[in-house]
């Protein structure tokens, strides 16, 4: 099952009194990549509760951005999206230029070793989506995807699911998530894997 996490490493520690925020004044830096529809995404106007990303005219909104707000709110904060790109949100929270990780980051062994995670906010079941039209549409087990070419996102644990898929192609994985959906015509861009399957 895959369980997406808010990590909340300084803000975590800044709430137990035992470090000051990263940057000392009225903002709470958040890190996210804003292109993780409905879970963060870029727009270009305030509307229905964006918070404004740093160092641009655009705005960010989403589940992520709403719990970003409630987060920051509670510590007397504004929040402040920092955009991020997926392999450079660990770097930033340990190198102090964000505050915090909101974007549906797994909490895998080796991020544990570098960063704290909160409990769950959102739990998802791990499919695999393929066009409608594929010659893999009717399958019903991993076993039917073999010679299947698969991918996902750059960075996300789903990518290294894929060498359990019997016979399946691994293919390079894409940068963002936002470039899987054009590619494939998704609604959806983040690939996962048959439901039901226990991987």
């Amino acid at each position: 099952m895959r369980k997406i996490y808010l990590s909340i490493f300084t803000s975590l520690l800044l709430m137990l009194g035992l470090v000051n925020v990263a940057q000392a004044d009225e903002y709470l830096r958040i890190g996210m990549e804003a292109a993780y529809a409905p879970f963060n995404w870029t727009q270009d106007d305030d509307s229905n509760g964006a918070v404004k990303i740093d160092g641009t005219n655009q705005y960010a909104n989403g589940y992520d951005v709403q719990i970003a707000k409630k987060i920051a709110k509670d510590l007397g904060k504004e929040p402040l999206v920092v955009k991020t790109k997926w392999e450079g949100l660990v770097p930033a929270l340990t190198s102090g230029k964000i505050d915090m990780i909101i974007a549906g980051m797994s909490p895998t062994a080796e991020r544990k070793q570098e960063i704290a995670f909160s409990s769950s906010y959102y739990t998802s079941e791990p499919v695999l989506l393929v066009k409608k039209d594929s010659a893999y549409a009717s399958a019903k087990s991993l076993d039917d995807f073999n010679g299947a070419k698969i991918t996902s996102q750059q960075g996300v644990y789903l990518y290294d699911l894929i060498a359990q898929i019997p016979g399946a192609k691994k293919e390079t994985a894409w940068e963002t998530s936002l470039k899987c959906a054009k590619l494939l015509r998704l609604v959806s861009s983040m690939l996962m894997f048959l439901n039901d399957q226990k991987l």
